[in-house]
């Protein structure tokens, strides 16, 4: 079958189905026969940008970048997926049951907190809040549709993170990666 966004030859896609060995249970793939950069003892793949785990193929004169998740979900299911979501959000947990389809949304949803724009950490430890210099608050924010949607300035960082958990759940349901808050709030 042919993938969503690129076309995938069916001759890498008979090669992937004669060639590999996926482990739903673990989420590893292993190659089935020995041969040139195909070691037997070890999961196949490598950690590429972002931390997913992937590998190379070259076939028919091209080589083709193949990221072992979207591997796993072909070779489980006979297609291949339009996007995929890691459910806890780590990249290399590649189990069939860790793994669903999603939107670009919905993935993003489901995300850790990140670096801001500078690649400098932010002030607050939890996804959504940081602290504003102005009002001398912990606000809270949340994106939707590209936008951010302000949630409230508070006195502590944990109330501002119960806050974004509320929004995050209302608006992105089983795909929002919610904060861990200590206990007492």
């Amino acid at each position: 079958m042919a993938n969503h966004l690129r076309k995938t030859p069916v001759e890498l896609e008979d090669f992937l189905k004669e060639a590999l060995r996926y482990d739903p249970a673990t989420g590893y793939l292993w190659w089935k026969n020995s041969g040139p950069n195909k070691k037997l003892d070890k999961p196949v793949g490598r950690v590429f940008h972002k931390g997913y785990l992937g590998f190379d193929v070259k076939k028919a004169s091209k080589k083709f970048t193949m990221l072992n998740h979207r591997v796993a979900w072909f070779l489980s299911y006979g297609v291949w997926p339009r996007m995929l979501d890691h459910i806890n959000g780590e990249p290399t947990d590649n189990r069939i049951d860790n793994l669903r389809e999603a939107t670009s949304p919905q993935n993003q949803a489901n995300t850790r907190k990140g670096l801001g724009r500078s690649g400098k950490e932010f002030t607050s430890k939890y996804k959504g809040v940081h602290w504003n210099k102005i009002s001398e608050k912990w606000v809270a924010t949340v994106g939707v549709n590209y936008k951010k949607v302000f949630l409230g300035g508070f006195t502590s960082e944990e109330e501002a993170a119960v806050a974004y958990n509320k929004a995050a759940t209302k608006i992105f349901g089983e795909y929002a990666m919610l904060n861990n808050i200590e206990e007492g709030v």
